[in-house]
This record gives C-alpha cells, sequence and structure tokens, in this order.
C-alpha cells in the first residue's frame, strides 16, 4: 500500500541515476573460530608417590590440641573465679572463668596434662596461648587452652 504524500515504491533495478554499489565481498568460511590443539597421543605420566593415610580415629580428627606454649609467650586471662562450664569440647570438660561480678570473662579447657579440678570454685589466674573465638562449640565464646593455672591470693 502507499503512503499518502509519498510516490509509490518501485521495486527492481534501481534508477540509472543512483550511484553503483560495489558487491558485498563476503570471506570464505573456515570451520571454526576455535583452535584445536593435536592430540599427541597417550600421556606418560609418572604417579607422585603419597604419605600413607592416616588410620581413621574420628576422635582424633575431631578435636584439635595446641602444644603448650614456651612459658615466655604466655598470656593471662588475669583473676577470675575458676567453675565448671556444663558442656564438653569432643569429651574434654570445660570451665568458665568468672569476673568478681560472675559474667563469664572465658571458656577453659586443659591441655595435656593439666588438671583443672582442684582449682574449680577458686579465684584463679591463668596462662595460656591465647584466646580464641570459638562459634563451632554449644557455648560461642573466647576459649583458651590452659597451660598453667595459679591461684591468687594466697
Amino acid at each position: 500500500p502507499a503512503t499518502p504524500g509519498m510516490p509509490p515504491a518501485v521495486i527492481g533495478t534501481p534508477p540509472a541515476s543512483a550511484p553503483s554499489v560495489p558487491p558485498l565481498s563476503v570471506p570464505p568460511r573456515v570451520g571454526s573460530t576455535y583452535t584445536y590443539a593435536t592430540d599427541p597421543g597417550p600421556a606418560r605420566l609418572t604417579p607422585i608417590p603419597q604419605p600413607a593415610p592416616a588410620p581413621a580415629n574420628p576422635v582424633a580428627q575431631a578435636r584439635y590440641v595446641p602444644p603448650p606454649a614456651p612459658a615466655a609467650n604466655l598470656l593471662s586471662t588475669g583473676p577470675g573465679r575458676l567453675m565448671r562450664a556444663y558442656h564438653s569440647d569432643a569429651g574434654r570438660p570445660v570451665y568458665r572463668l568468672e569476673d568478681s561480678s560472675g559474667h563469664v570473662r572465658c571458656y577453659i579447657v586443659a591441655a595435656p596434662g593439666v588438671n583443672l579440678e582442684p582449682h574449680v570454685g577458686q579465684v584463679v589466674e591463668v596462662l595460656g596461648n591465647g584466646l580464641v573465638f570459638r562459634g563451632d562449640l554449644a557455648v560461642r565464646g573466647h576459649y583458651m587452652t590452659a597451660v598453667e593455672v595459679r591461684r591468687v591470693g594466697q
């Protein structure tokens, strides 16, 4: 259909007065734009020797006991009353250290060879490798592995 005010379109060859346009040149199509490496044949890999797997012991895998730090690098909690906490860390008893108002300052677990039980209910200073925030236990909070315990005020 013709548009009002416009001359009718003529389909066919362009008029002789139209400039000539060179034909489009299209490069030949070459398979793919990706480059593929040739297969060198079967690979000759030498296996790396692996250490023998550790024996499966779920308790040993579930808990980490840091080694005691040298005495010069131990950090102190300051004085506080040592009380039993009502949860455990992979079977080890957990204690809490309370300030004079009864607020929990941190949680304490014993390093191998350290017995905290005789100090329960006493005001003590705990020395350890430092405080670590643990969010993976029943009670989230700062924990210290006790390397040494000193009674305060005696």
